[in-house]
């Protein structure tokens, strides 16, 4: 039997650059907008509390849509074996790594800027696994979802659960796959499409009292 070759999207890697780029920008001017953080500058800013404001829209949205089709793709490669070997070496690894090194030194950060905590990194470290650290000015400090890399956890659990459909999506369910994407294109097509009330919906997800998750995003949203 022979096996269509897989093709390469380049258009998914150049998204992927630029969605990096702009949580890497989102992260790096956090210290000059007028909201509490890990450590903050002396002097902030107006203008870079509105331009985080403008990034919030739409920056995770683009993330998860890229890890969606990549994800798609990434179903042609092999069995579930394959599949979730593939995702706890990409995604569970790095952040069993990330919990036990960068999360505790960036917790102990915030703890020192913000006069909770005096002495040295190592002495810190005897207190990390105190109590569970969910956003600035959590009592406690440790940090099970990697701090920043809560959305590497989210998207592993979601790929634990959601398997079985993004399978049967690639298979005999991949004509319901087709209807629902053409049902959200006509809202492209047309304002009062069908599909535009489902995006004002599931817009709207993230105002209602679903909102529990990590990075100001609901998981359900």
């Amino acid at each position: 039997m022979e096996t269509k070759p897989l093709q390469h999207r380049f258009d998914l890697d150049w998204l992927r650059v630029l969605a990096i780029l702009s949580v890497f920008i989102y992260h790096s001017t956090r210290f000059f907008n007028l909201w509490d953080w890990h450590i903050k500058n002396a002097v902030t800013y107006v203008w870079v509390q509105a331009l985080e404001s403008f990034m919030e829209i739409w920056m995770m949205l683009l993330v998860f849509l890229i890890s969606g089709a990549s994800i798609f793709y990434a179903m042609n490669k092999g069995g579930a074996g394959t599949f979730f070997k593939d995702k706890a070496l990409r995604l569970l690894v790095p952040l069993l790594v990330v919990v036990f090194t960068h999360a505790s030194l960036q917790i102990y950060l915030e703890r020192i800027t913000h006069g909770q905590f005096t002495g040295s990194y190592f002495q810190f470290l005897q207190q990390y696994f105190e109590g569970v650290y969910l956003d600035v000015g959590s009592a406690g400090n440790f940090a099970f979802h990697g701090m920043h890399m809560w959305y590497v956890m989210i998207l592993f659990i979601f790929c634990l659960i959601f398997y079985p459909l993004f399978r049967w999506w690639k298979g005999s369910g991949r004509g319901v796959l087709d209807k629902i994407g053409n049902l959200f294109a006509s809202s492209l097509d047309d304002a009062a499409g069908s599909g535009f009330p489902i995006l004002l919906l599931g817009l709207g997800i993230q105002d209602t009292a679903l909102e529990f998750g990590a990075g100001g995003w609901g998981f359900l949203y």
